[in-house]
């Protein structure tokens, strides 16, 4: 054993890391695509893994977490993605409900005097 090599339990800690950024990638892909198709998400599942996620890979050693880096960077990535989806989809439903609004209040103002509306 060589004083680099990181031991067993290190190893598998790593490999247990990676497995749960790939399952947390796949979480993310599909919660955007529940996006794109107008559902609602329940995001808190997912912040509190991810949560945990950040919190054992700062736990490792740096050497031991850079050969994730690249698969966190594309996790960030895939999270500002489905942060932007949920805003543009945020940003449609208000002009929706703005102008359902607008027509409601266009409607109210043709009721004559003295009826009304329910």
């Amino acid at each position: 054993m060589t004083l680099n090599a990181p031991d067993a339990a290190t190893a598998s800690t790593a490999d247990r890391l990676k497995l749960d950024l790939q399952n947390v990638a796949s979480i993310i892909l599909a919660a955007r695509g529940l996006v794109a198709e107008g559902q609602s998400v329940n995001l808190t599942p997912l912040e509190t893994e991810v949560r945990r996620l950040c919190d054992a890979l700062g736990a490792l050693a740096p050497a031991e977490n850079m050969p994730l880096r690249p698969m966190m960077v594309s996790l960030i990535d895939d999270l500002d993605k489905l942060a932007g989806d949920i805003s543009r989809r945020h940003s449609e439903l208000k002009s929706q409900l703005e102008s359902l609004n607008s027509g409601s209040r266009a409607a109210t103002a043709y009721v004559p005097p003295g009826i009304r509306r329910r």
